[in-house]
């Protein structure tokens, strides 16, 4: 009884003494919420990939269309242009003709970029099947897919359909589809202008081919969507709550390069070099400050910010999101090596950070991926090299936040953003609250990392299944809220994670022999529309150039376990061709590691 009397006590004291009225700059008379929403986010999206022409087919959702628009801003000339189009939007496989996707995957094939949206691997089957030159990865196409992205250089993009489990205003969320696609398809039209621009790159003092350009490469995006709802304040039994509504968004966005190393070679093993950017949006989260009236007492809030945004990536054996499965340890084989352990470092509260790595195999014969042919695909011939590095770094201003690195459990790249500056009590202040000015609490921040995780149980010619990626995200918010004065100031935290796990690329293993032809053809004759072929007939790989006399080609590596047969066409110098097949052997047999060197003069006969 008397804990009730006193409770009684305690709402009408600060009526009685004046301590739940309004400060000068508020006015008591208005009986509604009031909120003060501070700044207000403005959507500005960039040109990021400005010299792109752009085509996209018949049916496609005009708000994705409108996306890819604001992404490449393309001229109206270049728009819908299917000849000489950059980046097409496809429905299908068949909305461009057979010979417009073969150009755009063998001609300059790191320049284009085709998309199909909610792709269907059954169709990219069938026209494999009935296209022998397309071999465009199909196996991790599934229903979650909402866009993929891929071009003749080894590249797949996989964007996955967001998830969502907030219940939202209908109306809103459709004037904001198009923003929302922007935001899914941003990541891969970066690193598509990226790569597009960038030359095959190699450091001034060691001249190792550059992992980013040597290796296959995945990127995958994941957009998670989830309504955060509290009772912050109850004054007493029978009063109405106070409630807060929100939603809030968490991305994951990652482009992965994998190299195996050769068993018998310095680091024997699979590479993984990892570029992550992950992303929270509070946006939908912050309503700035206010009150609520009940009767004569007015509860004034504020909210709701970010207070901590953390992300979390490992490696595990099994496809599965089970306790026992997500906490696998790994760690006696997979390890990040030395120089490219997870970055950036804690901040330590300054307003740089700096996401660096360097890591770099001398004299290891490596394959990155399999290779395209000149006018086709081609699945026997390899990316392969003696050597290579992956360096990394870039460096950005923040402001009122902290980054700090959590690695753990020996092989987890972890990291947390914890968000300083924010809104605090003040009862000079309207509504009591002094908003401060952390921009990134109330809108979108984002945490650029990169890492390598290193396999050393990765085998030659290994046909096993590849790892899980594993992905923890976790959104922490406050809301502050008041009655009286300080000492009844109360701060409701909300948080919320989600588990996500996606198939790592499969790492090509495959064992590789290297072919080399010398043209010393007498009278000057050149050699040209070389042949790579297996002894069952299967194209492994065509150069359509010339050898001039006298000079010698690097035809690839080239799968060990087919034997092969080379043509050419040979060009006297009045412009007479015949045709060129090898004949000194039955065919050609490759061994792993070593390089098999045919002569044109000797070797071949005339057909």
């Amino acid at each position: 009884m008397r804990k009730t009397i006193f409770e009684l006590w305690m709402l009408i004291l600060p009526v009685i003494l004046g301590l739940a009225s309004c400060t000068d700059k508020e006015d008591c008379s208005i009986m509604i919420t009031e909120i003060d929403p501070g700044s207000v986010n403005q959507f500005d999206p960039e040109m990021l990939a400005p010299m792109a022409g752009l085509f996209v087919a018949q049916d496609v959702d005009a708000d994705l269309k409108q996306a890819f628009v604001w992404g490449t801003n393309p001229e109206l000339s270049a728009m819908n242009n299917v000849e000489t189009a950059d980046v097409y939007v496809l429905n299908k496989l068949t909305d461009i003709s057979e010979d417009v996707l073969r150009k755009v995957l063998t001609e300059d094939p790191d320049q284009k970029l085709v998309c199909v949206v909610n792709p269907v691997k059954d169709e990219f089957d069938a026209y494999a099947m009935s296209h022998e030159w397309f071999d465009i990865e199909s196996e991790y196409i599934d229903n979650s897919v909402f866009i993929y992205g891929f071009n003749g250089d080894e590249s797949h993009y996989f964007i996955y359909t967001p998830e969502s489990d907030e219940v939202g205003d209908p109306v809103e969320e459709n004037m904001n589809r198009a923003q929302n696609n922007y935001v899914m398809i941003s990541g891969m039209l970066s690193d598509y202008t990226k790569r597009a621009n960038k030359n095959d790159k190699t450091d001034s003092d060691s001249g190792l081919p550059d992992m980013e350009q040597f290796a296959s490469h995945n990127h995958i995006q994941e957009t998670w969507k989830t309504s955060a709802n509290c009772t912050f304040r109850q004054l007493a039994a029978g009063s109405d709550p106070d409630v807060f509504n929100g939603i809030f968004t968490l991305t994951a966005t990652y482009d992965i390069y994998t190299v195996h190393v050769y068993e018998g070679e310095p680091g024997a093993g699979d590479y993984y070099g990892v570029k992550m950017n992950a992303s929270v949006a509070s946006d939908k989260m912050w309503k700035g400050k206010g009150w609520n009236r009940h009767g004569g007492t007015l509860v004034r809030w504020c909210g709701a910010y970010c207070k901590n945004f953390i992300v979390e990536s490992h490696l595990i054996s099994n496809f599965s999101v089970d306790d026992e499965s997500w906490m696998e340890d790994t760690s006696d084989h997979i390890i990040f090596p030395a120089g490219a352990t997870p970055s950036p470092l804690t901040t330590n509260g300054t307003t740089t950070v700096e996401n660096k790595n360097s890591f770099s195999l001398k004299l290891s014969q490596s394959i990155g991926g399999t290779k395209k042919k000149e006018n086709g695909s081609g699945s026997l011939e390899f990316g392969f090299s003696e050597g290579w590095e992956w360096s990394h770094s870039e460096t950005r201003q923040i402001k009122d936040v902290d980054v700090v690195n959590e690695k753990n459990n020996g092989n987890w790249a972890r990291w947390r953003l914890q968000f300083n500056n924010l809104p605090e009590f003040k009862w000079s202040e309207e509504y009591g609250f002094n908003l401060n000015n952390n921009q990134a609490a109330r809108g979108t921040m984002d945490i650029q990392t990169s890492w390598m995780w290193y396999d050393k149980n990765g085998k030659d010619n290994e046909d096993r299944e590849p790892y899980t990626l594993c992905t923890w995200l976790m959104g922490e918010y406050g809301i502050q809220s008041f009655v009286t004065t300080k000492a009844d100031l109360n701060e409701t935290v909300m948080t919320k994670s989600k588990r996500s796990i996606k198939k790592m690329p499969k790492i090509v293993n495959t064992t590789a022999g290297r072919l080399k032809i010398v043209n010393n053809m007498p009278d000057g004759i050149t050699i040209s529309n070389i042949k790579v072929i297996t002894t069952d007939g299967k194209e492994a790989s065509e150069f359509e150039y010339t050898v001039p006399n006298g000079g010698e080609k690097i035809l690839g590596a080239y799968d060990t376990h087919y034997q092969y047969i080379v043509t050419f066409v040979g060009r006297t110098t009045d412009g007479q061709t015949r045709n060129y097949k090898f004949t000194l052997n039955p065919s050609i047999k490759l061994d792993h590691k070593t390089m098999v060197t045919i002569y044109a003069a000797s070797d071949f006969t005339a057909q």
